[in-house]
């Protein structure tokens, strides 16, 4: 067994007490500005630094003459804050120190930290039992006291159907979680060694999966006890790149508080204080880096399969998605595209002229990526030049060594291999190769440059997989944890190449993929295509790599239960600084809700012509119509929106290939998501400046505290007005597509108290409502019927602005496309729109070229229009404004004072600065050349 194996939840235990020792007591205390050196008696130290008014860091290593830097990893971009801080207490006894927002407490005597906010604690280590290791071990944790009413939330990409971790024990631990079964591609185990609970299930939170973000947000709406006193949030972010843990009040001695720790490195950790669970998500995304503008289609509809491995095949589904006029802005082709696996190869044979297809496809509008992997196969190892990436990095010394002391005699570099899963036609696809050193800086610029091939030829984004990276039984040595070997020696990112710390893929684990993506960003797209806005959608990384990309959770199975787990995880990567993440809708790989098996006909060929094929049966693998429908039309309202398949398991999964009403009900949906594209673009830029996730959790945008009830895991908001309550349980059966309704297709929903709401009934001009918030609206019925709207129920707040745009196929399609701006009834309302070139350059950030407008409604007919900024001009010409729900007609309505034409509404279009009234719908359309730098439109 490896001498650095992976250790279950249940067993990594300082609750125990058994072997874990406290810090103790301090025995001197050195200041040097705001940095704080607590020494122990035995010689070691904690470090405490203030960070910010807010926000502080803590450090401690279990091994005498730890060096604390360097003081900032690849993670973290923001230094501290040169503040003015005040010492209340510096005696033998206590160091408190007031950093402005909060006031920290230290007892020297057995080592314990204490948080105020004024005089109301917030936040306290467990007295006594604190800092806590083992002699001689690396192992470390933190002990926290856990109020009863607290709410644990964020950790990235974990599973369980809550959205609240109360009460579950979780580690991070980056591994390719297969479908989260129970065996990967090879047969082997999918189970570390060690797990007595077991990994095989979405709803257990306490599976390893693909991406670690050991970020933890308490809210406590109720504070009592000790802790009473107004609501709370606070954060903490655990700086480890082991296998590190995070237990909430699961197990013995637990009732009472929770803690963190890992198995190698130190304990690094920051604290950030948030009046609201909002400032703690600005806080942490301050520290590590705001997410920077994506292009507009990655918000758009993507198509990918495993299994689109000839040109014709990619060919015939793009071109079915536009004879079905079902929008889309993605294709994503699977390692098929390459040469015998070679990564940034193409295959000549079944992709001809790359280059012209490329072109071809975008000139229909679809914008390509390709899977990209971390391994370099070795196939032409013989004549390296024959492969260039090969060559060049054996060249360059760009591999990991297979040896655990990383300087040797005669050293040899690791040979691992990646499977790609099994033929249908007989045999396993995979290769193997090498593994590139992502910790070194010249490795990071080397693998950026392999990028130009694929890039000159027109590829647009990049789909970065197998990051963990994902190994399988190699001709070297046997994948420890589908991965590389625990004991083997790579570079420590945070040093100069100059002064290069090598450590154990162990203590490196967790930054391997963040590193892998970040040489990518930074030193291939951004280097050698500077001039445009790239993106990448990865499958792995570490907290803080939504600076560079988006994620999606995995290898999803198609079953209810990942269906479920979606909104909750989905929402807690926002929580956690990712703003841009969702799963393989469908799901990639068959299970519970799929048709069987796709069998291959050895008398046909080509699988993917768009229609049901001979000597398939019916039920070919694919995902069954109820499931399929759900997730794709919950799919439509959160962030990254992909239907991904296995297509050598699975006959089809394209929406256009099922019958009806499926294909309509799903087509209306995509339809749905492009006409709000505004409002995800404008809630993607607000982002940037705050942190704030597309989609929220209901208690970022509420300060209701009934938010926090039942549907807090199957409710979400869609920038801050648009609140989304899909159907996520099963009610029906289909057989061969007879879809019947065994129960009705209800669910609850709670409509915060503070606004009313209206049902947004799909978009329609006249919606339904308004209903008082504070309440459950039950059994709100959603049945799969495009005769009978909504199929994913959805309120609007009172007072509202949400954008709308004209339907396009794909994004840029029209030369204009024209904005109208819905005011919904009640309340005075804001909203912030950003507008630029849709993403197609960088331009707005390297040179301000883009337009930021402020629209305020008062509530009372009266809409204003201030420009913030304004270095860009739309080529839309005018904009619309719709007031909804005006029951009789507007005497006149004003432009600054001054009255606009009364028209019809089909002459808007060619009759500017003019209105009209539908009294079917009840709504007074304006529409106005958008020539004024303020101005405001008014009815009277």
């Amino acid at each position: 067994m490896s001498v650095y194996p992976f250790v279950d939840v249940d067993q990594f235990t300082p609750n125990s007490r058994i072997n874990w020792i406290s810090v103790g007591k301090i025995a001197s205390v050195h200041r040097e500005r705001n940095r704080f050196t607590l020494e122990m008696p035995n010689g070691l130290y904690v470090v405490y630094s203030v960070i910010s008014k807010s926000s502080y860091r803590i450090w401690f290593s279990p091994k005498k003459g730890t060096d604390f830097s360097p003081e900032n990893s690849c993670v973290t971009v923001a230094d501290c804050a040169d503040i003015d801080i005040r010492i209340l207490k510096n005696d033998a006894h206590t160091l408190s120190v007031d950093q402005g927002d909060i006031r920290v407490d230290i007892n020297l005597d057995d080592f314990a930290l204490s948080v105020y906010r004024d005089n109301q604690l917030i936040h306290a280590d467990q007295p006594g039992y604190s800092i806590v290791y083992i002699p001689g071990e690396e192992v470390i944790a933190n002990v926290k006291q856990y109020p009863n009413n607290a709410r644990s939330f964020g950790f990235g990409e974990k599973a369980g159907k809550k959205l609240d971790k109360r009460g579950e024990s979780l580690t991070f631990f980056n591994y390719d979680n297969f479908g989260y079964f129970s065996t990967d591609n090879f047969g082997q185990s999918l189970v570390p060694p060690n797990t007595p609970n077991g990994y095989d299930a979405p709803f257990n939170a306490a599976a390893p999966l693909y991406q670690s973000s050991p970020f933890v947000m308490e809210v406590n709406p109720h504070p009592t006890g000790a802790f009473a006193g107004d609501p709370y949030a606070y954060g903490i972010f655990f700086d480890n790149w082991a296998q590190s843990y995070m237990n909430f009040g699961r197990g013995q001695n637990m009732e009472d508080q929770y803690y963190f720790g890992a198995l190698y490195g130190n304990l690094d950790y920051y604290f950030f204080y948030g009046e609201k669970p909002a400032n703690v998500i600005d806080e942490i995304t301050h520290l590590t880096g705001r997410t920077l503008l994506k292009p507009k289609y990655a918000l758009g509809f993507q198509q990918g399969c495993y299994g689109y491995n000839t040109r014709s095949k990619l060919e015939t589904v793009a071109k079915a998605y536009r004879d079905h006029q079902i929008p889309c802005d993605g294709l994503h082709i699977d390692v098929d595209v390459q040469d015998q696996y070679q990564t940034f190869t193409t295959s000549e044979q079944h992709f001809p002229d790359i280059k012209g297809m490329f072109a071809d496809l975008h000139a229909i509008g679809f914008k390509c990526a390709t899977n990209i992997t971390p391994l370099v196969c070795n196939i032409n190892l013989q004549d390296p030049s024959k492969y260039p990436a090969l060559e060049t990095g054996l060249q360059e010394d760009s591999f990991i060594y297979n040896t655990r002391d990383y300087n040797p005699p005669n050293p040899e570099r690791f040979i691992g291999a990646i499977g790609y899963g099994n033929d249908p036609y007989g045999g396993q696809l995979g290769a193997s190769g090498f593994y590139p050193d992502f910790g070194r800086l010249s490795v990071r610029q080397w693998w950026g440059q392999q990028y130009k091939y694929l890039l000159d030829a027109g590829l647009e984004m990049i789909w970065q997989d197998m990051t963990v990276p994902s190994l399988g039984t190699g001709p070297m040595d046997s994948a420890q944890y589908k991965s590389l070997p625990m004991d083997i020696m790579m570079a420590d990112s945070r040093y100069p190449e100059s002064e290069q710390v090598y450590r154990t893929f162990a203590e490196l684990r967790n930054i391997f993929s963040f590193n892998l993506v970040r040489a990518t960003y930074e030193h291939g797209l951004e280097v050698l295509r500077p001039n445009k806005r790239n993106f990448i959608i990865s499958r792995g990384g570490f907290l803080g790599v939504h600076r560079y990309a988006g994620l999606w959770t995995g290898d999803s199975a198609s079953s209810w239960e990942f269906l479920r787990i979606n909104i909750p995880i989905v929402l807690n990567m926002g929580l956690s600084g990712q703003p841009l993440s969702g799963s393989d809708v469908g799901g990639f790989t068959i299970s519970s809700g799929s048709y069987g098996y796709a069998v291959p006909d050895p008398h046909y060929s080509n699988r993917f012509d768009g229609h049901m094929l001979p000597g398939y049966k019916q039920y070919g693998g694919q995902t069954k119509v109820e499931l399929f429908v759900r997730w794709m039309t919950q799919g439509a309202f959160l962030p990254w929106y992909r239907n991904h398949y296995n297509g050598y398991q699975k006959i089809y999964q394209e929406p256009y290939n099922y019958p009806e009403p499926v294909k309509s009900i799903c087509k209306k949906y995509i339809e749905l998501r492009y006409r709000l594209i505004q409002l995800f673009y404008d809630a993607m830029y607000e982002n940037t400046q705050t942190g704030m996730p597309i989609c929220r959790a209901l208690f970022l945008n509420e300060d209701d505290p009934g938010v926090f009830c039942d549907v807090l895991s199957t409710q979400f908001f869609v920038g801050k007005d648009l609140l989304v309550a899909p159907i996520v349980e099963e009610h029906g059966n289909d057989l061969l597509f007879e879809y019947q309704e065994v129960s009705k297709p209800v669910r609850d929903i709670y409509l915060p108290a503070g606004s009313s709401w209206y049902d947004f009934n799909e978009g329609t001009l006249k919606p339904f409502g308004p209903v008082a918030g504070g309440q459950v609206v039950k059994n709100y019925y959603a049945p799969l019927d495009p005769n009978y709207s909504p199929v994913v129920p959805v309120y609007v707040r009172e007072g509202a602005i949400i954008p709308f745009r004209e339907l396009e196929q794909w994004i840029g399609q029209l030369s204009q496309n024209q904005i109208t701006l819905r005011i919904y009834p009640g309340k005075a309302s804001t909203y912030t729109m950003y507008l630029d070139d849709n993403g197609v350059t960088n331009n707005a950030e390297k040179h301000g070229t883009y337009r930021l407008v402020n629209i305020s409604n008062d509530g009372a007919g009266t809409v204003s229009f201030k420009r913030e900024h304004d270095n860009f001009t739309p080529p839309e010409e005018c904009l619309r404004v719709q007031y909804i729900g005006i029951k009789t007609k507007p005497s006149s309505v004003d432009r600054d004072g001054s009255p606009l034409i009364e028209s019809e509404f089909n002459a808007l279009t060619s009759q500017k600065n003019a209105w009209c009234w539908d009294a079917e719908n009840e709504v007074v359309t304006v529409s106005f050349v958008d020539d004024k730098t303020n101005t405001s439109i008014s009815i009277i």
